[in-house]
C-alpha cells in the first residue's frame, strides 16, 4: 500500500510541475533577486564601522533585546542588522 500511495504522489507531482513549471521557476527567481537585494540595501544603510556600532549601542535597550534576543555586540554584521531591523519594524 505505502509503495502505491508513493507512486500516485511522484505521478500527481510530476503533473503539478508540468502544469505550472513557469509560475514555480518565476516564483524562484523573484525570491532569489528579493532575497539577494536586501543585504545590498543593507550595506548603504551602514557603510562604516562607527555606524554599525552606533546601531549596535541601540541593542542594549532590554526592550529591544527581549524583541531579538540576546545578540554579540563585537561582531555586529550587516546580516544581524537585516534581521534586527526587520524583527523590531514588523
Amino acid at each position: 500500500m505505502k509503495g502505491n500511495l508513493l507512486a500516485r504522489m511522484t505521478f500527481l507531482s510530476q503533473l503539478l510541475f508540468r502544469l505550472y513549471y513557469l509560475q514555480i521557476s518565476t516564483w524562484l527567481l523573484i525570491l532569489t533577486c528579493f532575497t539577494i537585494s536586501v543585504p545590498l540595501a543593507f550595506t548603504e544603510l551602514c557603510q562604516t564601522q562607527q555606524e554599525r556600532d552606533m546601531r549596535a549601542q541601540t541593542m542594549v535597550n532590554p526592550a529591544i533585546t527581549a524583541i531579538v534576543s540576546p545578540t554579540n555586540l563585537g561582531h555586529y554584521t550587516i546580516g544581524v542588522i537585516g534581521f534586527n531591523k526587520r524583527a523590531i519594524e514588523n
